[in-house]
């Protein structure tokens, strides 16, 4: 899935929000990516919708560890 992502440096917008580095969940919809871009290596960081197809995923990985917001707080 190609996302609207700029590169600074050489200018490419062909990115893959499948081939991130890394991710922050922000909320249910939105996550900060950093990517590499396609055509220069340059380190790109974008705040962009979640694709479909790895919500659930994520959601599997946040309920593994206990993370993710609306959830109960422990009692001490």
């Amino acid at each position: 899935m190609a996302a609207i992502v700029k590169c600074p440096v050489c200018g490419a917008t062909d990115f893959d929000l499948h081939r991130y580095h890394s991710m922050m969940v922000l909320c249910s919809q939105l996550a900060l990516f950093s990517l590499r871009c396609p055509r220069c290596g340059a380190s790109v960081s974008s705040v962009c919708s979640i694709p479909d197809d790895l919500a659930g995923d994520i959601e599997s990985a946040a309920s593994e560890v206990g993370a993710g917001m609306g959830r109960e707080t422990p009692s001490r």
